[in-house]
Parts: C-alpha cells; sequence; structure tokens
C-alpha cells in the first residue's frame, strides 16, 4: 500500500460526493486498516479533504435539539389555538 494509491482513492471518493473514510477506501482499494489510516492521515495533513471540509454533516446532538425545539414550537402554537 502506498500514499499515492490512497491518496488517488481519497480524491476519487471527494469529487463523488462520497465521504472519505478508512472504510470507504478499503472498499474501493482493499488493504488493512492498520495501512490505510496513516496514509489517509498523511492526505488530509497535506490538505486533502478540504473540498468536504465545509459541508459536514451536523453532530448527532444539534440536529436532535433542532427537532425538540421544531416539536416544542408546534405543540405551543396547538395548544395556544382556541377549540
Amino acid at each position: 500500500m502506498h500514499y499515492e494509491e490512497v491518496s488517488a482513492a481519497a480524491e476519487a471518493l471527494e469529487r463523488e460526493g462520497q465521504s472519505v473514510s478508512v472504510r470507504a477506501l478499503r472498499a474501493r482499494i482493499g488493504g488493512s486498516p492498520n495501512d490505510i489510516t496513516p496514509l489517509l492521515a498523511t492526505w488530509r495533513s497535506k490538505g486533502g479533504g478540504r473540498q468536504s471540509a465545509g459541508r459536514r454533516r451536523p453532530k448527532k446532538q444539534s440536529m436532535q435539539r433542532s427537532v425538540w425545539s421544531l416539536g416544542a414550537a408546534a405543540s405551543a402554537r396547538t395548544q395556544s389555538k382556541p377549540v
């Protein structure tokens, strides 16, 4: 396993809009996590992954809070309406 192989696969995944992860790289090029992990870290340290850095998914807790807030607001509107 070589850096160039991991780098090319990571860039291809990113172009396709997929998450660049050890699991995704293993599915694409094979290899072991022990081989891929340090090479992926090197790729990221050299600026790889910048394309997707701005579109990270919100954290689960943040999403849960948003859903909870929406539900509470809807409930408050429903309770304040006269029947």
